[in-house]
């Protein structure tokens, strides 16, 4: 039931993206994870994201709400903001959130790298099962055309279970597009 209303507040996010202006939609995959993903302007250097990650060799899942500042000069920008997270992992589950900052540098314009951190630990995470949530990324991305965003790299999202141990979701090469309104 939870995993219903979650993927029904992810597609009626979805249909808000479609209408709207500063945006993308963004697909993930690497070895056995594929993950979605939309990011919003809502106004100024205020910026909202959701994504659903799944694992289909475990059937475990990941979904991520979160707000975020993003502030730039010139080629460089960096951000800093908060995600929250739902885990269903291993038959456990936890929510939490987890403060984060990311940076973007693009030397040229059809060319940027692209990376971000996001921890939380047992005092920011509301629930008995999950111990530790992480996730980081590093992308080089191209930009063949002014709405797309085709691009490469390196993720690690995971959570420590309590008695199961770490479930990584992603820890290795991934590959992705992105399409921008």
């Amino acid at each position: 039931m939870m995993k219903q209303k979650i993927l029904g507040i992810l597609f009626l996010l979805l249909g808000v993206q479609l209408s709207a202006q500063a945006g993308s939609l963004q697909a993930t995959g690497s070895g056995h994870t594929i993950s979605a993903a939309m990011t919003q302007n809502i106004i100024g250097p205020l910026n909202f994201d959701a994504s659903y990650t799944r694992d289909f060799q475990e059937s475990n899942s990941m979904t991520n709400l979160g707000l975020y500042l993003e502030m730039g000069l010139g080629p460089v920008s960096g951000r800093a903001g908060v995600k929250t997270f739902y885990a269903d992992v291993d038959g456990a589950n936890g929510r939490g959130y987890a403060p984060g900052v990311g940076f973007s540098v693009t030397p040229i314009p059809m060319f940027s790298l692209v990376g971000s951190y996001y921890y939380a630990n047992d005092k920011t995470i509301n629930d008995n099962d999950i111990d530790r949530y992480r996730d980081w990324s590093l992308t080089v991305n191209f930009h063949p055309v002014s709405l797309t965003n085709l691009y490469v790299g390196y993720s690690y999202e995971a959570v420590d279970v309590v008695g199961s141990g770490r479930v990584t979701f992603n820890n290795g090469p991934i590959v992705g597009v992105s399409l921008n309104f």
